[in-house]
């Protein structure tokens, strides 16, 4: 299995770091662009490596080569004295970058086949399918916290549907894929004030190369559409083994998402290296604000809670989400308020104290400035209205095209 250097596993063989300290840390500096064919120790020295392009798969060994665990090389590491360790290409295009204590005299040890980087392993394995569903949602849909242990693939038919996931919020325009991971928290809303149509499959997995996938949007083929459009014949006609089927359609789309990324064929990357730290701290403060919309949350109490200043968070919303936290808060509360009076048809005061808003005439001058109506009027425009439900399934128009 090839971990994240990003994962507390890897606390035992080192640290992340910052490309800084190249400038610090005087040495032998030398770019990799093949796979090593032996594993290297320094026993009184740190080690400083960088990935330049693509996704090197770092081996490392803590216990004298008993056993070897590998990472793939997502962010800058510092390796500790002592630390075995290889870097080996898991694409052509893979390059990095090492640097190493001048004085220091390395230990070598050539590689055997049984210490090379599973990665050569490429099969792809699709468990339990957990849902496909075509999704229509209105123009006021916003889906503020989630996160599953379970991979979840996302389409857009028609529409925008803007994506908030590793600390980025990004615009998916019709056409373009993106893929959640387990654990990974992310949201949804949609975008320029119109109804949005997407594809969720919700489904487990198990491919180390999945990495190659995260946090990235990619445009999709002729030939994906046509792979989508075919499972949703399936979904709808339900025809004999059509799970099997498409289960089978689905490795199909994810082998060919996985061409594309190993082809550099990608639109746009969500998150950089550089970005990592900064990602991992935003998407807690917007966990964070998700998982307390009861409570009265002001700009302080989640910058204190987050133990950040509100100077640097209020930076961080700027820069990431191009907003600021107040404006998140406020969005996400008023959203979610619409999202209970429409689907718990709560009372407007009970709505009001159950997002925390010190009184009713807050909450409702707080909504009527967001949505340009008031709770009350937008309670009586959704009753007995059909088309206000959570989602409904139908072929997808776009892809037949």
């Amino acid at each position: 299995m090839i971990e994240s250097v990003c994962s507390s596993s890897f606390h035992d063989f080192g640290e992340l770091n910052s490309p800084w300290i190249l400038e610090k840390m005087p040495g032998d500096e030398y770019e990799i662009t093949e796979s090593e064919n032996e594993f290297t120790c320094y026993p009184s020295s740190c080690t400083f490596i960088m990935t330049l392009c693509g996704m090197p798969i770092l081996a490392v060994s803590s216990d004298d080569m008993e056993t070897i665990h590998w990472f793939y090389l997502e962010a800058p590491v510092l390796l500790k004295p002592g630390v075995w360790h290889s870097v080996q290409m898991a694409y052509d295009v893979s390059r990095a970058n090492k640097i190493c204590e001048s004085d220091s005299v390395p230990l070598r040890r050539s590689s055997s086949k049984d210490e090379l980087a599973p990665h050569l392993l490429q099969q792809i394995s699709i468990g339990k399918l957990y849902g496909l569903t075509y999704q229509v949602r209105d123009k006021d849909y916003f889906f503020h916290n989630e996160t599953h242990s379970h991979y979840e693939l996302t389409y857009v038919d028609t529409g925008q549907l803007h994506s908030i996931a590793f600390g980025s919020d990004s615009a998916l325009q019709p056409g373009e894929i993106t893929l959640y991971f387990p654990g990974q928290w992310h949201a949804q809303y949609a975008g320029n004030n119109n109804p949005v149509c997407f594809v969720t499959i919700a489904f487990e997995m198990d491919y180390h190369l999945s990495d190659m996938l995260k946090n990235r949007i990619f445009s999709a083929s002729t030939e994906m559409k046509r792979v989508l459009s075919q499972m949703m014949d399936e979904q709808t006609n339900k025809r004999f083994l059509c799970i099997e089927m498409i289960k089978n359609q689905l490795k199909t789309l994810l082998i060919l998402l996985y061409r594309h990324a190993y082809d550099g064929d990608i639109k746009k990357t969500v998150s950089d290296i550089k970005d990592v730290h900064e990602n991992t701290l935003i998407s807690t403060i917007l966990r964070y604000i998700a998982d307390n919309l009861h409570l009265r949350l002001s700009v302080e109490k989640v910058a204190k809670s987050n133990n950040i200043s509100i100077s640097h968070m209020s930076s961080l919303f700027r820069k990431h989400l191009n907003m600021s936290p107040s404006s998140y808060i406020r969005r996400v509360k008023l959203n979610e308020s619409k999202r209970i009076i429409r689907e718990e048809r709560l009372s407007i005061k009970n709505v009001a104290s159950v997002l925390g808003y010190s009184t009713v005439q807050h909450f409702s001058r707080c909504f009527k400035s967001e949505f340009n109506m008031t709770p009350s009027d937008y309670a009586n425009s959704i009753r007995g209205d059909d088309a206000h439900e959570p989602y409904r399934l139908r072929q997808l128009e776009s892809l037949s095209t």
